[in-house]
């Protein structure tokens, strides 16, 4: 995947208009609250203009639809995200010790990226004209599955992993239960009393989903 500068990300849409940074801050901050809160098939440019306080026309200026907005900040989060991967650290870390990080870390990126995760989720409720952020974002857990497959074969050799677990179904099930668990918040504050809106809500549903996961990884006698 290619490497994109932040602050000069490609967005393969946007309009070709000097961009000025303060008034790109302001149109992505209020795309991230519009499609967080009412999904990008419900968001609307008349909307992210006012959150932006800004006009249709000031937004049109820099994209040249929501589609392409969404796109950018998708984009940008997945450079931002790639960061994280690359400090994974496969060689010289106990492998239990880095799959338990890695886990902790999913729900704290899915908080700090809530766009990404998103995509990553509900993808297939997105317009074809914003799928196009796949091929980046396909070649970014491509990257992080061949790491974790890494530490999961290394704790296998070392008998504290189950051997021949497969990194991307395992990868995906981790998701699931715990970046996925922002669409489901609804269900979890109902039914268990836990509010990921609030820093200990995030860290209960952290310690049982974690210790599920490891659990279903780790080698039974």
């Amino acid at each position: 995947m290619a490497e994109v500068a932040m602050g000069a990300v490609d967005t393969s849409g946007a309009t070709e208009a000097p961009k000025c940074s303060k008034a790109l801050d302001r149109i992505i901050e209020a795309s991230r609250q519009e499609f967080n809160e009412l999904g990008p098939a419900a968001a609307k440019i008349d909307s992210i203009a006012a959150r932006a306080k800004m006009t249709r026309q000031s937004i049109y200026y820099y994209y040249k639809s929501k589609d392409d907005i969404f796109y950018d900040i998708v984009i940008r989060e997945v450079m931002m995200l790639m960061s994280y991967v690359n400090e994974l650290d496969t060689e010289s870390t106990n492998p239990e010790a880095a799959i338990r990080d890695l886990f902790f870390g999913l729900l704290n990126q899915a908080n700090k990226f809530p766009t990404l995760s998103a995509f990553m989720i509900d993808h297939s409720r997105c317009a074809k004209s914003i799928r196009k952020p796949s091929a980046a974002f396909k070649g970014l857990m491509q990257k992080f599955v061949k790491r974790l497959q890494v530490l999961l074969d290394r704790g296998a050799v070392g008998g504290v992993f189950r051997p021949s677990i497969d990194a991307a179904r395992l990868f995906v099930a981790a998701s699931m239960i715990t970046a996925g668990a922002r669409n489901s918040r609804n269900a979890l504050d109902l039914v268990c009393g836990i509010d990921l809106g609030s820093s200990a809500g995030v860290a209960d549903w952290q310690e049982f989903a974690v210790d599920v996961l490891m659990r279903s990884i780790r080698k039974t006698d």
